[in-house]
């Protein structure tokens, strides 16, 4: 019979399978470990944002979308406003019916209103009548301060100040056609809206003055034309186009 093998002779080997296992058993947990570890990022550097870089900002709108910016006269102007002639209109001028106040320091009974008669002419106590029609305010005042000195042969300080004049007359399709009341400042299109009618819009029809007072003929004029005393406003719709 064969003898078993010594202790001796096994010890080699049994180091031989053990060091076999260990390597067996690193290696596997070394293909563990590349499978599940994340790579690490490799760190980037960018440079420093330039003050030149363009920054993150909405498209510009095109040339033919932008817009000037508007002022305050701009937009109280605009529906008004249209490419008619404007009228150059001589000073206020009195006329039959308009009446004055007349201030007076220091004669306080000579102050009262006075209205112009049909000869434009007022009368004023001790002095008598004063020529006023066809004149200024101004005017006006100077002719009395004038006539006083000579009367009373004192200084006096005078003021003149209308209170009432002659209205402005609307005619033609409106609301209600027929006489105004004057203010000063008073513009066509205050006068159109005063009658119940807005100022036309270009190309559906205009407005014409007329002042016989004044000698103007017709014409026509944009709705910031400031207004006299007996002026005639004449509303004019164009003709609506032919049918096709």
């Amino acid at each position: 019979m064969a003898r078993p093998q010594s202790n001796k002779n096994r010890a080699p080997l049994r180091g031989t399978i053990v060091a076999n296992l260990l390597l067996l058993l690193l290696g596997a947990c070394h293909a563990t470990f590349e499978n599940t570890a994340s790579p690490m990022p490799t760190p980037t550097h960018s440079p420093p944002p330039s003050s030149t870089a363009p920054q993150n900002r909405p498209p510009a709108a095109p040339q033919s979308q932008m817009k000037p910016p508007q002022n305050s006269q701009t937009a109280q102007a605009s529906p008004n406003l249209h490419q008619q002639t404007n009228v150059v209109r001589a000073p206020l001028t009195l006329a039959e019916g308009d009446q004055i106040r007349l201030i007076l320091t220091p004669h306080k009974e000579l102050e009262g209103i006075y209205t112009l008669r049909e000869r434009g002419e007022i009368i004023l106590p001790l002095i008598g009548t004063v020529p006023a029609a066809h004149k200024t305010v101004t005017a006006l005042q100077t002719a009395v301060h004038q006539r006083l000195t000579e009367k009373l042969y004192r200084q006096a300080d005078i003021q003149i100040e209308l209170v009432k004049t002659r209205p402005i007359y609307v005619l033609g399709p409106v609301a209600r056609p027929g006489a105004v009341r004057f203010f000063p400042g008073i513009t066509a299109a205050s006068a159109l809206a005063t009658s119940g009618t807005p100022f036309p819009q270009p190309g559906t029809g205009r407005v014409e003055l007329t002042n016989r007072n004044a000698a103007l003929k017709s014409k026509a004029i944009s709705g910031l034309t400031r207004l006299r005393p007996a002026d005639t406003l004449t509303y004019i719709l164009n003709d609506p186009p032919p049918p096709p």
